[in-house]
């Protein structure tokens, strides 16, 4: 449609104008008004109008109706209109910017409107596409602006986003909503001021079930935009109504934001004058996956520094070197060792390998954009020493990237002397990180040569990784008596392996404990599961010695009896998980045990009196 306002007082315009613009177009509605005055009046009452048409007449001159609209910096294309052709007019025209010049001099009407049909066309629709252009080249301003944005919180990006949405949709009111499949749950994120202030609904819900939501979760289910023209009349099957005082609407817009193939939220924007076009719809994708996009890389960023600077502090009294690669971005984080073995500086930063280059650092570039399993050890020389360099995979959630471990191999004799030497440093460390390194550092004093047991150090090393992220999910908080299968059956499932068959005998007992206690199982869990073999069923019973509750804990697998070849049938005790175990049950005020036996491990966790409780 194309919308015209006519400024002519002239009679034979106003009796006219209805009468031939519709017969030659009847995509065009038009309306005639004596002064820019009731045109303002019009476009403040959100009145469509797409084109002005100015008409000289003896009483309304062309210079003073440009003052009057220049004056409410009117932005639509114009069109003048003049019975006689006056080259002066034309001029005045030029030089206000009116490309679009029609002389009725000499013309029958019906010639003359269908001129003036054929002008209005063409200047709305050019109009159209500068506008479009315009809007294109602001929705790549605001992406810009979006981008440099990912020092803020994320509120404020939706914020930011929301309100650029609604400028380049020329929307008046604004919503972003969040959301969670898998718990069925739509979380507004933000309204838009305009809303909030029309809004006078008395309790504001901020979370709504998606099968109850209607309307406003219709881009989830479909994943398509919904486009509404009139909301009033609107007969959408999702449509259940609006509470009382809720805004009101006219025209809507929802656009589902897909990232990664899945709907992560929806964005509404309404009231817009006339109807919404896909052009819109394309705006406000653009904008909303850019936000998320920022988001997720927000919350990245936040994880890899939490967990890096963790993993650095260890790794920075390790006595050999070792780096820590995101799978994305070649984006590193080396310890003091590593970093001088690469000739980088060292920092608590992260590095960009991509901006360094160098042998060593060349060859773990290409050998990570390649990477296909762990491969034998490559020796490189770095001045005097050899060093034995060596990738592998982390394969823990949390932890995406590749670890690379450079081993001096120059003097495997003085090698291990350095080590000895560290040892006692590294005794001196307290708690978790001190029984964690040590564990390494005794795998590292039995190597015979620089290729032998790697697999051992990569599995190590993996161990380590989930290791630090089990440490920052333990605390000794929230204090309460609960119920202990349901605590051991939370442990055992919340590990992700294979399939066992879990056998509890015990019920109606209650321990004084913290959330973390469910850790220990899921520990215990880990170690079976992955040290032992043909492993088919955990078995936990209970007794009650002199007082103090004993919680039996069992599997029917077969344990390895150490790493290497060992003859001696001497039990091997994996100290990570068990270590943890340890500390947890210390945290509360319990105490664990370790049988050695052939046949899979034994637990024995020790419960004081105070601690647990039989029945009610």
């Amino acid at each position: 449609m194309y919308y015209a306002a006519i400024i002519s007082d002239a009679k034979i315009t106003i009796n006219l104008t209805e009468k031939f613009l519709s017969h030659f177009n009847k995509e065009i509605k038009s309306v005639v008004v004596g002064s820019v005055d009731r045109l303002m009046k019009l476009i403040n009452s959100e009145e469509l109008i797409d084109v002005i048409i100015v008409e000289q007449t003896e009483t309304l001159r062309f210079d003073d109706i440009m003052k009057d609209l220049n004056r409410f910096n009117i932005d639509l294309p114009l069109i003048l209109m003049s019975k006689e052709c006056d080259p002066a007019l034309m001029s005045s025209a030029v030089n206000e910017h009116v490309d679009n010049y029609l002389s009725i001099e000499g013309k029958e009407p019906a010639v003359y409107y269908e001129e003036l049909v054929k002008l209005i066309t063409f200047a709305v629709e050019r109009y159209r596409i500068e506008r479009q252009h315009y809007l294109d080249t602001k929705r790549y301003s605001a992406l810009v602006e979006l981008a440099k944005q990912d020092q803020y919180d994320f509120q404020a990006i939706i914020n930011y986003a929301l309100e650029k949405a609604m400028y380049l949709t020329d929307s008046k009111i604004g919503y972003v909503a969040f959301v969670n499949i898998p718990e069925n749950k739509l979380t507004m994120l933000a309204w838009s001021q305009s809303a909030m202030n029309e809004c006078h609904v008395t309790n504001k819900q901020m979370d709504f079930k998606l099968d109850e939501a209607g309307l406003w979760a219709a881009p989830v289910r479909t994943g398509k935009t919904v486009f509404i023209d009139d909301y009033n009349t609107s007969g959408h099957a999702m449509k259940h109504g609006a509470p009382v005082g809720h805004v009101e609407m006219k025209t809507l817009m929802m656009v589902p934001i897909h990232q990664e193939g899945e709907i992560i939220g929806t964005v509404g924007v309404g009231n817009k004058a006339r109807e919404y076009t896909t052009s819109d719809e394309y705006n406000v994708q653009q904008l909303f996956q850019e936000a998320f996009k920022i988001q997720q890389s927000v919350i990245t960023k936040n994880r890899y520094e939490s967990e890096l600077a963790i993993y650095r502090k260890v790794l920075d009294r390790s006595p050999f070197g070792v780096m820590y690669v995101t799978r994305k971005g070649f984006k590193a984080i080396c310890n003091n060792n590593a970093a001088t073995i690469l000739g980088l500086e060292a920092t608590t930063e992260m590095i960009d390998l991509s901006k360094h280059s160098g042998e060593i650092i060349d060859y773990i570039v290409a050998r990570i954009a390649n990477y296909t399993g762990m491969e034998d050890s490559v020796l490189f020389d770095v001045g005097n020493s050899k060093w034995s360099i060596n990738i592998y995979k982390f394969n823990e959630e949390g932890l995406d990237g590749y670890g690379v471990i450079f081993t001096e191999v120059t003097n495997v004799l003085e090698y291990k002397s350095k080590i000895s030497s560290d040892e006692a440093t590294l005794r001196l460390m307290q708690g978790l990180v001190g029984n964690e390194l040590m564990s390494v550092v005794a795998i590292l004093k039995t190597m015979d040569d620089s290729g032998e047991k790697l697999s051992i150090i990569k599995y190590k090393l993996d161990d380590i990784a989930r290791f630090l992220k089990s440490v920052t999910m333990v605390n000794f908080s929230n204090l309460a008596w609960v119920d202990l299968e349901e605590v051991i059956s939370k442990g055992f499932d919340e590990f992700i392996g294979p399939s066992l068959n879990i056998n509890i005998k015990l019920s109606g007992i209650k321990v004084f404990a913290s959330d973390s206690l469910s850790r220990v199982f899921y520990e215990y869990r880990h170690l079976v599961s992955n040290r032992c073999i043909n492993i088919s069923s955990i078995e936990v019973r209970f007794s009650v010695e002199r007082g103090n509750l004993k919680l039996h804990l069992s599997d029917d697998g077969v344990h390895p009896l150490s790493y290497g070849n060992n003859q001696s049938g001497m039990f091997y005790l994996d100290p990570l998980p068990t270590v943890l175990m340890t500390q947890i049950c210390k945290g509360n005020g319990m105490e664990v045990k370790w049988l050695p036996k052939m046949n899979g491990y034994v637990a024995e966790i020790t419960i004081p009196p105070e601690r647990y409780k039989i029945g009610s």
